[in-house]
């Protein structure tokens, strides 16, 4: 009987070897799994964190876009006002020599009032 049972004794403290060794193994894969979820946390956040980045990007070349296309107008805007001011600026001219000819007219159509009033006293 003992023949019998001896190798029996040998299978079972190899097959206990054996599941020792693979609970040894299924430790470290946990282990593993472990840090590749942590690995896999940290990435998931990096990502969000890029998301939110990227999001921050647009949001900023979108405001840069507005400031160039304000800027734009802003030039156009003070260029207009400079065309603006010179044409006043010549009307001005304009006015100011028209009112120097309607004075001289003026002075004129008196001149000949008072010459054809004295021409008339004189006839």
């Amino acid at each position: 009987m003992r023949a019998e049972i001896q190798p029996l004794v040998y299978m079972k403290d190899n097959l206990e070897k054996k599941i020792s060794a693979m609970e040894d193994c299924n430790k470290i894969q946990l282990e593993r799994i472990e840090c590749l979820e942590n690995i896999n946390d940290e990435l998931l956040n990096e990502c969000n964190h890029l998301k939110k980045n990227q999001k921050d990007l647009e949001e900023v070349k979108s405001l840069q876009q507005h400031n160039w296309t304000l800027k734009h107008k802003l030039l156009n805007t003070e260029k207009t006002k400079e065309e603006v001011t010179e044409k006043l600026e010549e009307l001005k001219d304009e006015n100011d020599e028209l009112k120097s000819k309607n004075l001289a007219l003026i002075d004129d159509f008196k001149n000949l009032k008072l010459d054809k009033h004295r021409l008339k006293n004189e006839s």
